[in-house]
């Protein structure tokens, strides 16, 4: 079956990254002939044991999805399923999107009872980036921040429009970079060009950057820092050295569920900049 993974070859396939490690151990079990379906891993009529079960579901998970973790719940007596929204596959290990799944997790294996699981409707939302513009001018401005000193009113002209296109470059640099960090000490690379080296900050990461380019028009220097469980997201960023757009930006947004606005201000191409945007 050659074209089982298409638009992938097999061999391909073979070297995406271990989360697909597992494909070599399916290769011996036994296949059913053409026409018949498999076999049940279990039998219509097993016996599941009276002792309480805790499913943790992440609401985005492709891979053991919402139905069936309820549907594994629904075997036990006492089985109890909860979803975590805005969550994936992995939930109560390092590296989840939040620390709620773990959370649960040790509460029932000390009590047998997750307790409290309100956190699991508290997980920051996915955000998606808007479009994958080469040129700063492609994206959606950035909008005059309400409490700026013009009072957020409407641009007064296409260059300062552009300017903010720009600030939305910076921005999504930055989530870009986040979005990509390797382990601590390593080394990643800007989507099309640059680098940048991320370190441990105290409770969270700090990521310096050298002329970082998500945009080919838009290079940013400066530095990142942000907790590994949500909290605030701080970038203190120098751009330059690319076409016309020069200056700097001080650029912050929470990572939680309920706010989701960046504020942005500096100086960039000659003009104050006063801006706010959606997260990233």
């Amino acid at each position: 079956a050659p074209d089982a993974y298409a638009p992938f070859t097999l061999a391909e396939y073979r070297h995406m990254p271990l989360d697909y490690a597992f494909v070599d151990e399916c290769v011996l079990w036994p296949a059913p002939a053409p026409g018949e379906a498999p076999l049940p891993l279990v039998s219509a009529d097993a016996a599941y044991p009276d002792v309480p079960v805790l499913v943790l579901s992440g609401e985005l998970d492709n891979i053991t999805t919402v139905a069936e973790g309820a549907e594994a719940a629904a075997h036990f007596a006492r089985g109890h399923q909860v979803v975590l929204v805005n969550s994936f596959h992995v939930n109560a290990l390092p590296h989840a999107r939040s620390d709620c799944g773990a959370q649960l997790a040790q509460r029932f294996l000390a009590d047998l009872s997750a307790g409290d699981e309100s956190c699991a409707r508290q997980v920051p939302p996915v955000r998606l980036v808007p479009r994958f513009a080469r040129r700063a001018h492609e994206l959606a401005p950035a909008q005059p921040a309400t409490d700026n000193p013009r009072g957020g009113q409407l641009l007064r002209d296409d260059s300062e429009e552009e300017t903010l296109r720009t600030v939305t470059a910076v921005l999504q640099t930055c989530a870009d970079v986040i979005a990509h960090a390797p382990e601590d000490g390593q080394q990643g690379a800007g989507l099309r060009g640059g680098a940048f080296r991320v370190s441990k900050s105290g409770m969270g990461h700090r990521a310096d950057l050298s002329e970082v380019l998500w945009t080919e028009d838009v290079a940013v220097s400066g530095y990142i820092t942000w907790s590994a469980r949500g909290g605030a997201v701080h970038c203190r960023t120098v751009v330059g050295a690319r076409d016309a757009h020069r200056g700097y930006l001080d650029i912050g947004w929470p990572e939680t569920a309920s706010e989701a606005g960046a504020h942005i201000d500096g100086t960039l191409d000659g003009r104050d900049v006063h801006a706010q945007a959606p997260a990233p």
